[in-house]
């Protein structure tokens, strides 16, 4: 087995779920914005 490559896995799959978190995050943000400006208008 071969660590440095494992533990540069888990690094790349914290970093993706970090990505994901940030996406649906901003996505939700988004929804609300949207949300906002359609009862403002």
């Amino acid at each position: 087995m071969n660590t440095a490559r494992e533990f540069k896995f888990g690094v790349n799959f914290i970093a993706v779920l970090e990505c994901m978190r940030k996406i649906a995050a901003a996505a939700q943000n988004f929804r609300n914005d949207a949300r906002n400006l359609g009862e403002a208008k």
